[in-house]
């Protein structure tokens, strides 16, 4: 019978796929005249100590009897026989001695160790249906040839698990409870501040009534020589009515009648005033309020620690919460704006964030670059480097198609997308980050495209 050795094998430490515990493993190969076996569990390496401790323990009675037959070829006075006899016995026993095969069934990444997007497909070349690719990999036995080879597959399987799976579930766990901390506390300012504004419009309501005011102090001048201190009401005639009607106003007894038209006339001047500061702050809350929308829809588009950490670097810088100290150190170097390459070779960037849109448009692009953004709504900057000329339809098409996805229409079918060059885009002083106005633009309806947006990446 020619010789057989199973190099692929799973333990009870291939969750799911294995039941047989590797003593059984090795007893059963050796009960079938096997005596080579590779150990290769799904996706780890636990079972490798086990499998090496029970051969260590099967070839040491082997190794004994070796022995013996030995020290009978040592012996002076063994005869030719008994050494033949023994000669034949060791080798015999040398080919029982069990050798295990160290490995691993690995996982390989189809795109990329980092890669795991729900929203990328491919058509399946067996069945040309479209499937989310990074749901599974591509299984690889991998052996070790020597002692250099088995540190290697640690070295593998511990990458495999820090990077591919437990940091980058630790990651996505800082990332989810920063942002979600971000977004509580962003959201709490917002809510503060549109109740705010809220309050200040009926203020504004309130002070819109002034007139009022005035009307009553000119009627009480009028008629202060039928009034006197003590007086609560005073019924005269309204000559401010259309119909000539009588008004009644109320009046403080502890005031004189000239004390009481002097309280109407300055509680008409404070309206006056109130309607200018109100109407001031109304705006600088409406805008605020803008402001932290953006924010919030930038951190439902965050993907990564790093843009979290971002964002809050931004929140600090604009003083719209306090600065976190050594959290800062989490944010590392800048990642810069997204990478992508039309289908006709023309880059494209989108800002990340809100600072980020700021220096793509008004610093890091040239006047003749061609700007994108969602139209009215809020989302990223995206920039076509066209170096001056006209891009391509395919090129215009694709970064609106990239505008509208990185936007707060990324799940609707169509998207009105403005364009314009660069010089157009100006920042009003003193306006929030990532807040331009722009002349000049045309519109464009695009559609959202995450498989787009994938294929177009500058890996």
């Amino acid at each position: 019978m020619v010789n057989f050795t199973h190099l692929h094998v799973h333990s009870h430490y291939s969750v799911l796929d294995g039941m047989s515990k590797v003593p059984d493993l090795v007893n059963k190969a050796m009960k079938t005249g096997m005596y080579a076996l590779a150990l290769t569990d799904h996706g780890n390496m636990y079972g490798i100590k086990d499998f090496v401790d029970t051969v260590n323990g099967v070839n040491k009675k082997t190794k004994e009897k070796i022995k013996e037959q030995e020290k009978i070829l040592a012996k002076e006075d063994a005869t030719e026989e008994e050494k033949a006899n023994a000669t034949q016995k060791i080798e015999e026993l040398k080919k029982q001695i069990f050798k295990p095969i160290i490995g691993i069934e690995a996982y390989c990444a189809r795109r990329g160790l980092k890669l795991k997007d729900k929203d990328y497909r491919e058509a399946s070349p067996e069945t040309g249906k479209m499937k989310i690719v990074d749901n599974s990999g591509y299984h690889l036995i991998l052996l070790a040839k020597n002692k250099k080879g088995y540190q290697n597959l640690c070295k593998l399987s511990s990458i495999a698990f820090i990077d591919g799976y437990y940091g980058e579930k630790a990651e996505e766990e800082r990332r989810r409870r920063r942002t979600g901390d971000l977004v509580k506390r962003v959201r709490t300012l917002r809510d503060r501040t549109e109740r705010r504004v809220e309050a200040q419009r009926e203020e504004l309501l309130e002070a819109g009534k002034r007139d009022y005011y005035r009307e009553c102090g000119d009627i009480i001048t009028t008629n202060i020589h039928a009034m006197k201190k003590g007086d609560r009401v005073l019924k005269a005639f309204d000559y401010y009515s259309e119909n000539g009607s009588e008004r009644e106003i109320s009046l403080d007894p502890l005031k004189t009648p000239q004390e009481n038209a002097a309280w109407y006339y300055k509680s008409y001047t404070k309206l006056k005033n109130a309607v200018t500061h109100l109407t001031r702050e109304i705006e600088k809350g409406e805008r605020e309020v803008y402001y932290l929308d953006s924010v919030l829809d930038e951190l439902s588009r965050a993907s990564t620690l790093r843009e979290a950490m971002a964002i809050r670097e931004e929140l600090e810088a604009a003083g719209v919460i306090r600065s976190g100290g050594g959290k800062k150190k989490e944010l590392g170097r800048r990642e810069g704006p997204m990478r992508f390459i039309s289908s006709t070779g023309t880059l494209i960037r989108v800002g990340r964030n809100n600072l980020e849109n700021d220096r793509l448009t008004l610093k890091d692009s040239a006047a003749t670059d061609v700007w994108l953004h969602a139209q009215k709504i809020h989302g990223s900057h995206a920039v076509i480097s066209c170096a001056g000329s006209q891009p391509d339809e395919a090129t215009l098409s694709e970064a609106a198609s990239l505008a509208a996805w990185f936007s707060q229409g990324r799940d609707s079918g169509k998207v009105p997308v403005d364009y314009a060059l660069v010089k157009h885009v100006k920042k009003p002083s003193g306006a929030r980050p990532g807040m331009v106005i722009y002349t000049n633009y045309r519109t464009v309806i695009a559609r959202p495209d995450g498989e787009l947006c994938e294929r177009l990446r500058q890996k």
